[in-house]
């Protein structure tokens, strides 16, 4: 398996639906670190989000769901 490399061009890729999903996952603050998972196809990754308080949230892809 090969490792993904995300950056801003090729995020877009990822469609508006789960951009808007993810995004409503950092709870409206800029400060917010989102991290994308690099394995697999680059469909619907796993991502981590780092709040400000420095508590960090893990979700699946395909669902949005908590991991």
């Amino acid at each position: 398996m090969t490792k993904l490399a995300w950056n801003e061009e090729n995020l877009v890729s990822l469609g508006r639906i789960f951009l808007r999903n993810v995004r409503d996952k950092m709870r409206g603050d800029l400060t917010t670190v989102v991290r994308f998972g690099q394995m697999g196809q680059g469909i619907a990754p796993n991502y981590q989000i780092t709040l400000p308080n420095g508590r960090i949230l893990t979700y699946r892809g395909l669902s949005h769901k908590r991991s």
